[in-house]
């Protein structure tokens, strides 16, 4: 299996996800909305929010699958990230870039991968928002139009992030009660009627 690429600002990739304050936080609620409406509007048992960070990959929150953090090579948005429109990989044991990968070729016997980059201010791709599923697949015009996985909705995950932190700092100042981020509840509302 090849290595994974770099972004070209790599270094300044990696300051930008620090600053955020996020690595290693329990998942938001906003968030889990995120990856069940993912899986639901694709009819895929994985879904997730990841971000990267090193050599690891960390789920922020995920549906469908049994870890917290895997290795950077072992994973799609490695690749996703390198990107500025959604990643996507309909069968992954005909792509040589993962055919080999164990998450391929053993369980969870991925196939189908897509994943939209999160990017913050300055163009800095932090993690993603993706599904995967055990068969192969493509997205229609129709599912990509209204997808939870498009670069539109990637912004609003990393706002909650920072609504999140806002609120943990005030909480712990004031202590408040926490609130839901009004960023992704507004959002989730207007486009999903959630």
């Amino acid at each position: 299996m090849p290595f994974y690429p770099l972004p070209a600002q790599e270094m300044e990739r990696l300051e930008k996800l620090r600053s955020y304050e996020i690595l290693d936080s329990l998942p938001e609620e906003a968030h889990v909305r995120i990856t069940r409406l993912a899986a639901k509007t694709f009819n895929v048992p994985i879904a997730a929010i990841s971000l990267i960070e090193g050599d690891k990959l960390w789920f922020k929150a995920h549906i469908g699958n049994a870890y917290n953090e895997i290795s950077r090579k072992l994973t799609f948005c490695a690749h996703a990230i390198c990107q500025d429109e959604v990643f996507v990989v309909e069968d992954a044991t005909k792509d040589p870039r993962f055919s080999d990968n164990p998450y391929v070729t053993g369980a969870p016997h991925l196939r189908f991968y897509a994943g939209a980059p999160l990017r913050a201010s300055g163009g800095l791709n932090l993690g993603t928002v993706n599904i995967l599923d055990t068969k192969p697949r493509t997205i229609t015009d129709d599912e990509g139009n209204r997808s939870p996985i498009s670069p539109q909705w990637s912004s609003t995950v990393l706002k909650c992030g920072n609504c999140s932190t806002a609120r943990t700092r005030q909480n712990a100042a004031s202590s408040t009660r926490w609130n839901p981020c009004p960023t992704v509840s507004c959002c989730m509302t207007r486009t999903t009627g959630w």
